[in-house]
Protein backbone atom coordinates (compact mmCIF):
# COMPACT_ATOMS: atom_id res chain seq x y z
CA UNK A 1 0.00 0.00 0.00
CA UNK A 2 1.57 3.08 -1.14
CA UNK A 3 1.16 6.61 0.88
CA UNK A 4 -2.00 9.12 -0.27
CA UNK A 5 -0.80 12.40 0.52
CA UNK A 6 -3.03 15.18 -0.04
CA UNK A 7 -1.90 17.54 -2.47
CA UNK A 8 -2.24 20.41 0.16
CA UNK A 9 -0.15 18.23 2.78
CA UNK A 10 2.39 18.03 0.11
CA UNK A 11 2.60 21.74 -0.77
CA UNK A 12 2.80 22.11 3.16
CA UNK A 13 5.47 20.49 3.62
CA UNK A 14 7.36 22.19 0.30
CA UNK A 15 7.05 24.86 1.75
CA UNK A 16 7.69 24.34 5.77
CA UNK A 17 10.67 22.14 4.79
CA UNK A 18 11.47 18.08 4.55
CA UNK A 19 14.21 16.24 6.44
CA UNK A 20 14.04 13.24 4.77
CA UNK A 21 16.27 10.63 6.75
CA UNK A 22 19.11 8.55 5.40
CA UNK A 23 19.30 4.56 5.52
CA UNK A 24 22.28 5.55 7.92
CA UNK A 25 19.63 7.09 10.36
CA UNK A 26 17.04 3.91 10.03
CA UNK A 27 19.95 1.91 10.75
CA UNK A 28 21.23 3.70 14.18
CA UNK A 29 17.07 3.54 15.09
CA UNK A 30 17.37 -0.72 14.50
CA UNK A 31 20.53 -0.61 15.78
CA UNK A 32 19.20 1.09 19.21
CA UNK A 33 15.35 -0.54 19.25
CA UNK A 34 17.16 -3.83 18.63
CA UNK A 35 14.83 -4.48 15.76
CA UNK A 36 13.93 -4.02 11.77
CA UNK A 37 12.36 -0.71 11.52
CA UNK A 38 8.66 -1.24 9.79
CA UNK A 39 9.47 -1.26 6.27
CA UNK A 40 6.61 1.69 5.79
CA UNK A 41 7.83 4.21 8.39
CA UNK A 42 11.40 4.04 6.80
CA UNK A 43 9.89 4.43 2.77
CA UNK A 44 8.10 7.47 4.61
CA UNK A 45 11.51 8.61 6.68
CA UNK A 46 13.47 8.24 3.59
CA UNK A 47 10.95 10.24 0.90
CA UNK A 48 9.99 12.70 3.51
CA UNK A 49 11.30 12.60 6.73
CA UNK A 50 10.48 14.83 9.32
CA UNK A 51 7.49 17.01 8.40
CA UNK A 52 5.25 19.33 10.22
CA UNK A 53 1.62 19.89 10.21
CA UNK A 54 -0.97 22.95 10.65
CA UNK A 55 -4.45 22.66 11.32
CA UNK A 56 -5.48 23.36 7.70
CA UNK A 57 -4.28 20.21 6.37
CA UNK A 58 -5.49 16.75 7.30
CA UNK A 59 -3.15 15.96 10.52
CA UNK A 60 -6.12 14.36 12.65
CA UNK A 61 -6.04 10.54 14.24
CA UNK A 62 -8.30 8.44 16.24
CA UNK A 63 -7.40 6.27 18.94
CA UNK A 64 -8.85 3.90 21.00
CA UNK A 65 -8.65 2.70 24.73
CA UNK A 66 -9.44 -0.85 25.52
CA UNK A 67 -10.90 -0.81 28.90
CA UNK A 68 -11.74 -4.58 29.73
CA UNK A 69 -14.54 -5.09 28.23
CA UNK A 70 -15.44 -1.41 26.41
CA UNK A 71 -13.32 0.97 24.23
CA UNK A 72 -13.54 4.71 24.40
CA UNK A 73 -12.73 6.31 21.22
CA UNK A 74 -10.83 9.71 20.90
CA UNK A 75 -9.42 11.61 18.68
CA UNK A 76 -5.82 14.15 18.74
CA UNK A 77 -4.20 15.74 15.91
CA UNK A 78 -0.58 15.27 14.99
CA UNK A 79 1.62 18.26 15.32
CA UNK A 80 5.11 16.85 13.95
CA UNK A 81 7.07 13.32 12.51
CA UNK A 82 10.31 13.76 14.12
CA UNK A 83 13.59 12.98 12.94
CA UNK A 84 15.72 9.93 13.83
CA UNK A 85 17.55 11.72 15.71
CA UNK A 86 14.85 13.65 17.40
CA UNK A 87 13.22 10.36 17.89
CA UNK A 88 16.45 8.68 20.26
CA UNK A 89 16.45 11.77 22.32
CA UNK A 90 12.45 10.97 23.18
CA UNK A 91 12.81 7.26 23.20
CA UNK A 92 16.14 7.88 25.82
CA UNK A 93 13.95 10.22 27.98
CA UNK A 94 10.97 8.19 28.34
CA UNK A 95 13.03 4.66 28.89
CA UNK A 96 14.81 6.84 31.39
CA UNK A 97 11.82 8.20 33.22
CA UNK A 98 10.86 5.23 36.13
CA UNK A 99 7.51 6.27 35.95
CA UNK A 100 6.30 5.35 32.05
CA UNK A 101 6.28 1.73 31.50
CA UNK A 102 6.42 1.36 27.52
CA UNK A 103 7.61 -1.45 26.01
CA UNK A 104 11.62 -1.32 24.73
CA UNK A 105 10.31 -1.79 21.08
CA UNK A 106 7.90 1.42 20.62
CA UNK A 107 9.81 4.38 18.83
CA UNK A 108 8.14 8.02 19.99
CA UNK A 109 8.12 9.19 16.12
CA UNK A 110 6.08 11.85 16.55
CA UNK A 111 3.54 14.64 18.57
CA UNK A 112 0.51 15.79 19.55
CA UNK A 113 0.91 19.81 19.93
CA UNK A 114 0.97 19.16 23.33
CA UNK A 115 3.23 16.06 25.21
CA UNK A 116 1.64 13.20 23.82
CA UNK A 117 3.51 10.80 21.72
CA UNK A 118 2.92 9.01 18.58
CA UNK A 119 4.53 5.39 18.91
CA UNK A 120 5.68 2.60 16.01
CA UNK A 121 6.64 -1.00 16.73
CA UNK A 122 10.45 -1.87 15.65
CA UNK A 123 11.47 -5.52 14.67
CA UNK A 124 8.10 -6.77 15.29
CA UNK A 125 6.10 -9.13 13.23
CA UNK A 126 3.83 -6.04 13.12
CA UNK A 127 3.86 -2.38 12.63
CA UNK A 128 1.52 -1.42 15.05
CA UNK A 129 1.15 2.60 15.58
CA UNK A 130 -0.09 3.88 19.16
CA UNK A 131 -0.72 7.36 21.21
CA UNK A 132 0.39 7.60 24.78
CA UNK A 133 -1.25 11.01 26.08
CA UNK A 134 1.33 12.41 28.62
CA UNK A 135 -1.13 14.50 30.39
CA UNK A 136 -3.27 11.95 31.27
CA UNK A 137 -1.15 9.61 32.20
CA UNK A 138 -1.15 8.16 35.63
CA UNK A 139 2.32 9.61 37.12
CA UNK A 140 1.26 8.54 40.70
CA UNK A 141 1.16 4.64 39.89
CA UNK A 142 3.46 4.66 36.66
CA UNK A 143 0.83 2.65 34.79
CA UNK A 144 1.38 3.54 31.60
CA UNK A 145 -2.14 3.38 29.05
CA UNK A 146 -1.63 3.12 25.22
CA UNK A 147 -4.21 3.62 22.77
CA UNK A 148 -4.50 2.19 19.43
CA UNK A 149 -4.27 3.84 16.74
CA UNK A 150 -3.59 2.26 13.31
CA UNK A 151 -2.21 -1.30 12.31
CA UNK A 152 0.46 0.36 10.39
CA UNK A 153 2.30 3.53 9.83
CA UNK A 154 0.51 3.48 6.15
CA UNK A 155 -2.42 3.21 7.69
CA UNK A 156 -1.77 6.12 9.97
CA UNK A 157 -0.59 8.04 7.32
CA UNK A 158 -3.73 7.99 4.99
CA UNK A 159 -6.16 7.85 7.54
CA UNK A 160 -5.09 11.33 8.54
CA UNK A 161 -8.28 13.79 8.52
CA UNK A 162 -9.32 17.30 9.13
CA UNK A 163 -8.91 17.75 13.11
CA UNK A 164 -12.00 19.33 14.66
CA UNK A 165 -11.13 19.22 18.20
Amino acid sequence: MSFQIPPETLAYWQRTGMEPASDADIALLEQRLGGKAPASYADFMKTYGSVEFAFRIKNGFDYVYRMGDRTEQRSEAVSVIKSPEQALKYYDGMKNDPKISIPEYLLPFAMDYGQGELLIEFGQPTERVYYWNFDNHDWESGETELGFVADSFTDFINGLKKFDG
